[in-house]
């Protein structure tokens, strides 16, 4: 704060971070500002830096009838008059000093002087977060004409008991507080002129510091109505994944939003969306997370998981048609016991497992479309030949049109893959694969350019498939520690 008597404090390093309380209730009262003590009998109640070109003392006095008036806002009004410590002529100013937001301190450290004992109450402390005011010369004495304005500097006004920061005043109530001030005119005298110790020559820095009558005063604590919900420090942004070419689920994680809150520390829940580390399914999910303070004010944290199916490459076989291992009937697609013989066709297998099946034929277009491509199947064969079959491979299910007839794949048979796999050429590659429809049925009999081996050329990532926990008949979902999940049914945790 720059030279200044003794009796007052260098400035705390760290400010004082304060509460407000947006609807308080303050106890009125009337009380009597004094000067504190900072010794036996010294007692000075304001100090300015170098203040007179004359360099004259930097110690004022409060004379009786200084008054410092609380109100139920939180707002307080000290008035009175200051005289300089041992001015000659007199020299003396009307003080009108407002405070505002009267404040329990959450954080921070409270202005103590360290050749004293700290005061045990600095725990109940309020502070004065915004502070204004004037000094005008009175009439009649040296300082007459003069006028500055006072603004609050660094920190708050601290009030309490001990708080007037001397080692007389521990046990007493007082009120420290720090201000910059501003000339706005001088002394009309004309021989004395204000001159701030610091190198603006309009702009100077000044201490209050008061001993009050009565006995603290504080406001409600704000808690007791708190109406201020929770704020979200972290909310995580919008995520956006793509799954594996053969999964349908893509793993999301994120840093677990925390909450703050202006009274005590809120519970933060996950209300919506896949737990966190867990497979979010192709499409956009939400995830909620909210907060709850101990007066159940709630705010809420949300963002979007969207998982994109990551598309692989595909390769496209020539098809053609099969010839009748017994008859030699040229055909591709056995219709209801009649032969049909396909053109322009063509079978594309892709990288997320599944197929599709295109041609021409005198019943129409024939689409067909083919999921679940996997090692694993039953090969089926007739009685024409016994094939090897190491080499096949299954779709599980199919469905599509063939002209106007809708068609699905026969639940007791996989449409199958691979070298005789259409059953009437024996060594060709082919396939085969039997189907329903309404009042009818049949079975596709086609040979396949390439082999099993061109699969290989489709590419696609490796990525170990995740899995969507799936929460229980009658369960609460917990959540999720490592890869194991957990829910709550009756009041008893379980382990999935």
């Amino acid at each position: 704060m720059g030279k200044i008597s003794t009796f007052f404090l260098t400035l705390l390093v760290s400010a004082l971070l304060p509460m407000s309380l947006s609807s308080q209730t303050c106890s009125t009262a009337t009380r009597t500002a004094v000067d504190c003590k900072f010794g036996t009998p010294d007692a000075i109640g304001w100090a300015m830096q170098q203040f007179f070109s004359d360099g004259s003392t930097a110690s004022w006095n409060f004379e009786s009838g200084a008054v410092f008036q609380e109100n139920a806002d939180g707002s307080a009004l000290l008035t009175g008059v200051i005289t300089q410590y041992g001015s000659i002529p007199k020299r003396s100013f009307a003080v009108q000093v407002n405070f505002t937001g009267k404040s329990a301190t959450t954080t921070g450290t409270p202005e103590t002087n360290n050749l004293c004992p700290v005061p045990s109450s600095t725990s109940s402390w309020w502070y004065y977060t915004l502070s204004s005011g004037t000094l005008t010369g009175v009439t009649g004495t040296s300082a007459e004409g003069a006028k500055l304005t006072l603004k609050q500097h660094m920190m708050p006004s601290q009030y309490g008991i001990g708080a007037a920061n001397q080692c007389v005043e521990t046990n007493s109530l007082g009120l420290t507080g720090w201000f910059e001030y501003q000339i706005v005119s001088q002394p009309s005298n004309g021989w004395l002129t204000i001159y701030p110790y610091s190198s603006n020559p309009v702009i100077g820095q000044a201490d209050i510091c008061i001993h009050l009558s009565g006995t603290p005063t504080p406001c409600g604590n704000p808690c007791d109505t708190d109406v201020t919900p929770p704020v979200f420090a972290n909310c995580p942004a919008n995520i956006t994944l793509s799954t594996d070419c053969n999964t349908t689920c893509a793993k999301a994680t994120w840093t677990v939003p925390t909450a703050t809150d202006n009274c005590t520390t809120p519970t933060v829940v996950q209300t919506t969306g896949g737990a966190n580390g867990s497979c979010f399914n192709v499409g956009t999910t939400t995830v909620t997370y909210t907060a709850t303070d101990a007066k159940g004010n709630k705010s809420t944290c949300s963002f979007t998981v969207t998982v994109t199916q990551k598309s692989g490459t595909s390769i496209t076989r020539t098809v053609s048609n099969s010839t009748e291992c017994s008859n030699k009937t040229v055909y591709g697609i056995y219709f209801s016991g009649k032969y049909y013989t396909l053109s322009n066709a063509s079978f594309t297998e892709n990288a997320d497992l599944t197929a599709k099946l295109t041609a021409n034929s005198s019943l129409g277009a024939i689409i067909i479309n083919f999921t679940g491509r996997t090692s694993s199947g039953t090969p089926v064969y007739g009685s024409c030949f016994t094939p090897s079959t190491s080499d096949w491979y299954f779709y599980s299910n199919f469905t599509g049109t063939i002209g106007y007839n809708a068609v699905v794949s026969n639940p007791m048979h996989k449409f199958q893959v691979g070298t005789s796999a259409n059953n009437q050429n024996k060594g060709a590659y082919g396939a085969s694969g039997w189907w329903t429809g309404n009042g009818i049925s049949g079975d596709i009999n086609i040979l396949l350019s390439g082999n099993t081996g061109s699969l290989s050329q489709i590419t696609c990532p490796i990525v170990t498939p995740c899995q969507q926990p799936t929460t229980p008949y009658g369960y609460t979902f917990i959540g999720q520690y490592g890869n194991n999940f957990y829910y709550k049914y009756n009041g008893d945790d379980e382990k999935y």
